[in-house]
């Protein structure tokens, strides 16, 4: 099912007529050949290669800005190109039904790969996200970009702003989960805009060919390269240098004052894990923060513990520090594959009967909080570049002393709950309708502007037998998971 594309238009060239892009987009080529290594990591284990084709969508004009957003699940998301020049803001909208989520502009490009023996060996449409890894193309450009680092990843993303600003490039395909397994050998790779793109961009109609060597090198085991973050054990923003003085009062919220909005997304990826005999549902759970203040969280270490208090930090509307309070504690997790100081108490996660009343309630109960998803680049205040994006950015070590964890505005925390114990063990319920339901901040410990959004639940149905159970999710709203 697709999501419909419903436009308006504020504003218009004179005379009526259509304003043209003015960003002028143009299709370049840095390398006319590259190579593409598969990765062996073990026999018959290849990691396949990212399809970097050394190709970039450049603006020459103005900056190409688009603003999409989802005013709610059960309504299509609009998308609109936003042109500023001489002090004057034009307003285009999309072609109906073109951009279908917020991942990107929708099958943007078209991109083949053929062999020497003309055999095909990919043909397929590529979703664009002008946003990630774009860089400054020549030396009139601005060194700092004005959109996100990142588009929306996560399907019940609320609001994007996508862009490349003048003098920058953005390649085709910066996806690190785009890994198509092309066997060696030397390929023509080729890449053109898909219409009505083309068309609505004024973009020449034009295809860029580049020579690929597909090759498989040996290597020991990898792990792919995620979001740049600072090393474990150094906090992403300075803390002060002790932990505020116990005879000091907890601050008390005053007008100044700015709070974070936590709020969970229906959970995603819901499946049945069965082994070993049991049956568990599986799911991703997503909490972000719709603002206008980032959630700052800080924790000095009790000498001698592995417990730090933690203080929640308010911010005025500066971005400055302007107030704190204790909100609870952190944890040292010792365990292998965690080894990082977690936040008690910021989301729960339980599954309910028909009836909505609690059957199981997930263990996790600790988080390390790291910016994993742009949920909505569009809100006050959002973030556009938070920095701490991986689990190890900000948690800390054995040795810390003090911690700084954050959620920028705009941005969630997602967590996958696949472990026995953090998902739900359904391996002896009835068949029948239940429902998964993710609470932020369920003691009400951290400070926030509203709790009135605080809860999200989502059907599912459960069916078959133990050992093989089986799983219906309903769709929510006209959200498509893929």
């Amino acid at each position: 099912m697709s999501i419909a594309l419903t436009l308006t238009l504020f504003s218009s060239a004179p005379g009526g007529a259509a304003p043209s892009s003015a960003s002028g987009l143009r299709l370049v080529v840095g390398a006319a050949s590259v190579t593409l290594d598969r990765i062996q990591v073990a026999p018959g284990v290849v990691i396949p290669p990212r399809l970097d084709l050394s190709t970039f969508i450049r603006a020459d004009g103005l900056s190409f800005q688009v603003r999409a957003v989802r005013s709610s699940y059960d309504k299509p998301v609009t998308a609109t190109q936003v042109i500023n020049q001489g002090g004057r803001t034009v307003q285009r909208p999309l072609p109906s039904g073109l951009v279908q989520d917020l991942s990107g502009l929708t099958n943007f490009f078209h991109i083949t790969l053929t062999n020497a023996a003309g055999v095909i060996a990919l043909d397929r449409d590529q979703t664009f996200c002008p946003n990630s890894a774009a860089v400054a193309a020549r030396p009139d450009a601005v060194q700092n970009s004005s959109f996100p680092t990142a588009c929306a990843t996560n399907p019940f993303a609320l609001g994007a702003l996508w862009g490349i600003n003048t003098g920058w490039a953005a390649p085709v395909n910066s996806s690190e989960t785009f890994r198509p397994d092309i066997p060696n050998g030397e390929y023509t790779a080729t890449i053109s805009v898909n219409e009505p793109y083309r068309g609505f961009l004024d973009m020449p109609a034009e295809v860029k060919v580049v020579h690929v060597t597909v090759r498989t090198i040996s290597q020991g085991p990898v792990t792919p390269a995620g979001p740049a973050s600072h090393p474990a054990g150094v906090p992403s923003a300075d803390p002060p240098h002790h932990a505020p003085s116990a005879a000091r009062a907890p601050s008390t919220a005053k007008a100044s004052h700015q709070r974070p909005d936590l709020r969970p997304l229906p959970p995603k990826g819901l499946a049945i894990d069965s082994r070993n005999g049991r049956d568990h549902v599986i799911f991703s759970a997503t909490v972000w923060n719709a603002g206008p203040a980032p959630m700052i969280v800080r924790g000095y270490r009790r000498p001698g513990q592995d417990v730090m208090d933690a203080y929640q930090y308010a911010v005025d509307g500066s971005g400055r520090p302007s107030g704190f309070e204790q909100v609870g504690t952190m944890e040292w997790d010792a365990r292998r594959g965690h080894e990082h100081w977690h936040f008690t108490d910021f989301a729960r996660y339980s599954l309910l009967g028909a009836d909505q009343q609690e059957i199981v309630r997930s263990q996790k109960e600790a988080f390390c909080l790291a910016n994993t998803d742009a949920v909505d680049t569009l809100v006050d205040n959002a973030s556009l570049d938070p920095g701490n994006r991986d689990l190890h950015s900000s948690c800390g070590n054995v040795s810390s002393l003090a911690v700084s964890q954050a959620l920028a505005v705009g941005w969630g925390d997602t967590y996958a709950q696949t472990l026995p114990g953090q998902s739900f063990d359904v391996t002896d319920l009835p068949n029948g309708e239940y429902f998964v339901e993710i609470i932020a901040n369920p003691n009400g410990n951290l400070v926030e502007t509203t709790g009135s959004n605080n809860r999200v639940i989502r059907k599912i149905v459960l069916g078959g037998t133990a050992g093989a159970r089986t799983i219906t999710v309903p769709p929510y709203g006209s959200v498509i998971e893929s």
